[in-house]
């Protein structure tokens, strides 16, 4: 997270491990379903070693949106960053809408999501 683009907290990180499956993303919205918000994710790690970029994205990640987004978004990987375009009018409650990029993972899932560190 950045304020000004120069200086960033890390708001953050989580080890995966054991048996099972599921999906690990990064999602953003914009609060509203008639306005994009963009995000940037850098040095994301999930796997070993990324392969070169498809449609975008590299293999494994894949995006959609989720819920009723209003606009629908978008997403980029280039040079070791996701960028992110979603709209939407939230990320929690009973009508959760967002664009989510994410890839299928085996093993045991977080137990909770980034916090951000003051």
């Amino acid at each position: 997270m950045s304020s000004n683009g120069s200086q960033w907290t890390t708001i953050g990180n989580t080890t995966v491990g054991g048996t099972g499956s599921g999906f690990i993303g990064l999602p953003v919205t914009s609060q509203t379903t008639a306005t994009l918000a963009a995000a940037t994710f850098d040095q994301v790690v999930v796997a070993a070693a990324a392969t070169a970029p498809v449609n975008g994205l590299p293999s494994p990640w894949q995006t959609l949106d989720i819920g009723a987004v209003g606009l629908p978004g978008s997403a980029l990987y280039a040079a070791g960053q996701f960028t992110l375009k979603g709209a939407g009018a939230n990320i929690w409650g009973a009508a959760d809408a967002f664009r989510y990029v994410y890839q299928p993972f085996s093993g045991d899932g977080p137990d909770r999501g980034p916090r951000q560190r003051d």
